[in-house]
């Protein structure tokens, strides 16, 4: 996407969360957030098991193929860093795929074994996601009237995401980048880059189709531990919410993270979602009831936590001798290297 849509997701998404701020009043946000006072650290750490459980489901969709010599925590770290890229860079999170692949490229990984991997797990989580969406969706059922709007928005999303993920992996069965080629040949553009790597794109589909024919057990696995994850993340609403004074149940905390994720990914191409994130946060609070000065704060508790492991993130990155702009730089010229 070109910078000025981003540009325009990233302030129509501040300019809506400064409105419910401005509404709400900084004095009546802050008195929230003290209340948390020295038991924030514990509100990082639903989010922290999520981060181990993803790893896992990453490592568990390499297959057989799975590289001997590295660790989990190997496998962890990678992750954190190509995570911590997603966070900063609006790339709809491909920059922090591209990241990963070249981090295990320069522990020996075959690149094409990375990035089937990559594509592996997106997929994976994306249909994870998508059965959470769905969860969410009927699990929001009992707190909406039978003639509400988002009642019909949810289960209108909820249904698209299927047909979205049966899309997807009709194109994988098909050859995700085959089509992608076919189509620019149809159409008749000429992308030097593409058609170079032709061959390279060709085994990476042959691996993937291969992947979900031959080792569907860790293709479920992998989107079993990626949903656990998800589920996960409804701690982390349900922990803030309680410190900050709101008692929620599991199923309510449930349906408000699913909608939460469908808000961030609408704003996948500003950066981090910022704006986006928080103003959806807001309007789910609106939706369900809730005190909306307790949506501002946990929509800024939720930043804080993205910053925190930001942070690490990058200085994981640092440690393996990279600056941010070095390692996305480096990282596109071994892909051109393959070429």
């Amino acid at each position: 996407m070109k910078f000025p849509w981003r540009l325009f997701f990233l302030v129509l998404g501040l300019g809506v969360f400064g409105f419910f701020l401005h509404q709400i009043g900084p004095d009546q946000i802050w008195e929230n957030l003290r209340k948390l006072g020295w038991m924030t650290p514990v509100v990082l750490i639903p989010f922290t098991v999520v981060y181990v459980l993803d790893a896992l489901a990453w490592r568990i969709s390499f297959g057989s193929q799975r590289p001997e010599g590295i660790g989990f925590l190997t496998y962890l770290r990678i992750r954190w860093c190509g995570e911590s890229i997603n966070y900063i860079l609006p790339t709809a999170y491909v920059g922090g795929e591209v990241v990963k692949v070249y981090l295990l490229h320069k522990r020996g990984v075959d690149p094409t074994i990375g990035a089937s991997a990559s594509v592996v797990s997106k997929s994976c989580q994306t249909l994870a996601m998508v059965i959470f969406i769905a969860g969410g969706a009927f699990a929001a059922l009992p707190y909406l009237p039978e003639d509400s709007p988002a009642r019909r928005g949810m289960m209108i999303v909820a249904g698209l995401a299927f047909v979205a993920i049966g899309v997807l992996f009709w194109l994988q069965r098909r050859g995700l980048f085959k089509t992608m080629l076919d189509v620019v040949r149809l159409l008749r553009l000429k992308i030097t880059a593409l058609e170079k790597r032709s061959e390279h794109f060709a085994r990476m589909d042959d691996r993937v189709r291969s992947f979900y024919r031959n080792e569907r057990g860790c293709f479920f696995a992998s989107t079993f531990v990626f949903l656990l994850g998800w589920l996960g993340d409804t701690l982390e609403i349900m922990v803030a919410c309680a410190f900050l004074g709101l008692a929620i149940d599991w199923q309510m905390s449930f349906s408000l993270e699913a909608f939460i994720a469908v808000a961030k990914a609408i704003g996948m191409f500003s950066p981090g979602s910022i704006g986006v994130q928080e103003s959806g946060v807001i309007f789910l609070f609106h939706v369900f009831a809730l005190p909306a000065a307790i949506g501002v704060s946990y929509a800024l508790i939720r930043r804080f936590r993205e910053f925190v492991f930001g942070i690490i993130g990058w200085a994981l990155i640092a440690t393996d001798g990279y600056s941010l702009k070095g390692l996305t730089r480096e990282a596109a010229a071994d892909a051109k290297a393959l070429d």
